[in-house]
């Protein structure tokens, strides 16, 4: 075996050229194998964490029937109609919260309301929440540009999006009105102060807005009545058997126990989407890779007829002659390979503390955020490695084996 290391890695040396060119396209596959892969995790990651914290939780307890509402995924994600109550939510809380693996357990309003300040009106959707339980989260996954997140104290303090206070013309300490229909089927009208503006986030969450969970009870004359009970639970991959769990000891409470899955209909599937879309991108990427090592060991099996059919003469097998390619291909893989490996999982590491800013308003929505962190985690880094040595290994195999049928007679006489 170290015979054909030798040879392979004198061959390599006298062909540097093409040699080079080869390994720079393994070094650019490498990297963006890694650095791609390592964005994907970190944009899916993001997107979920959003999810999780603005809207739905690992699960979310809703009305029965209230799910059925608004037609498609899409519409669910963007319109909270809030009609259905949830009855006695202080036993559903003190219920759930007492299981183990629960996290946080809160309580919500979601309605579609109308605001106004001054002569403009704007249609959106009011949250009602418990600042106490989703400060940390909501000054997360929606951070603030200009006052503070909403907190326990402000009682008629409201936290809108950047984008509502452009089209308002409002500012920190601006009053804004409020209209929602109530638990009951009236209107009922109550004025708020701004105490901050949040960094645009997704295009369908900037049309939302924050207040505390008692001020929209009164809004909505609801007393203690709540939409949407959310839980968090320290591990987000037991979601869907809680879920199940849940909804089999609320069995006959009319309600509905749904995991992040189905809750964020038009949410979770965009990170599914995101998911499938850099997976395609690597598998184009292995395949341009691939046509480029069948292209140059091609090109290496054509320059080199007269030396394999010498070396067919000396008594070389087509077994040794098919390993000894393989064995140039595979040298290939590991060193430049495992540079653009390297430099890949540098960028990312670097980029991952950085963040890669949000330049244009596209990028900020797909990003649900002002920066993407990419993620890198060394199980990918090993796969993308192994991914490419096989790669490069498979796509070497034709130009091996047919360097290896060659007759000696007829390659001896090829120039």
């Amino acid at each position: 075996m170290k015979g054909f290391i030798r040879i392979a890695l004198r061959n390599l040396a006298r062909h540097k050229r093409r040699a080079v060119l080869t390994g720079l396209g393994m070094v650019f596959g490498g990297f963006f194998l890694v650095f791609g892969r390592a964005c994907a995790d970190g944009l899916r990651t993001q997107m979920f964490n959003n999810m999780i914290a603005l809207d739905t939780g690992h699960l979310s307890i809703i009305a029965a029937g209230e799910g059925e509402q608004g037609g498609s995924d899409f519409d669910r994600a963007i319109r909270s109609p809030g009609k259905r109550w949830l009855a006695e939510p202080e036993k559903i809380v003190e219920t759930v919260s007492g299981l183990a693996g629960v996290s946080v357990v809160s309580r919500r309003i979601g309605s579609t309301c109308l605001f106004f300040a001054g002569p403009k009106m704007y249609e959106g959707i009011l949250t009602g929440i418990e600042p106490d339980k989703e400060a940390d989260l909501l000054l997360e996954a929606a951070r603030p540009v200009a006052g503070r997140s909403l907190q326990a104290g402000d009682f008629y303090g409201i936290y809108i999006s950047e984008a509502q206070a452009e089209r308002f013309g409002a500012v920190v300490g601006d009053s804004i009105t409020v209209s929602a229909q109530t638990a009951g089927g009236g209107m009922n009208t109550l004025d708020f102060l701004v105490v901050g503006i949040y960094a645009k986030n997704m295009p369908w969450h900037d049309n939302r807005a924050y207040i505390h969970l008692g001020s929209a009870q009164e809004l909505m004359l609801a007393g203690n009545s709540v939409t949407q009970i959310k839980v968090l639970l320290e591990k987000a991959g037991a979601a869907g058997a809680f879920a199940a769990v849940l909804q089999e000891t609320f069995k006959g409470w009319a309600l509905t126990v749904e995991d992040w899955r189905t809750a964020g209909g038009f949410y979770a599937g965009s990170v599914m989407a995101n998911t499938i879309t850099f997976n395609l991108i690597n598998l184009v990427l292995l395949i341009v890779i691939a046509a480029g090592v069948i292209n140059t060991m091609l090109t290496a099996v054509f320059e080199r007829f007269r030396e394999i059919g010498m070396m067919t003469a000396m008594g070389a097998k087509r077994r040794q002659i098919r390993l000894l390619f393989l064995a140039e291909a595979v040298i290939l893989s590991l060193c430049f390979g495992g540079l653009g490996v390297f430099l890949g999982s540098l960028t990312s590491l670097w980029l991952g503390k950085a963040g890669i800013p949000a330049f244009i308003d596209a990028a900020r929505y797909a990003f649900g955020a002002e920066r993407m962190y990419p993620l890198l985690t060394w199980g990918n880094v090993l796969v993308s490695f192994l991914v490419l040595v096989l790669a490069t290994l498979v796509s070497s195999y034709y130009p091996a084996r047919m360097a290896s049928r060659l007759q000696p007679a007829g390659a001896l006489r090829r120039k």
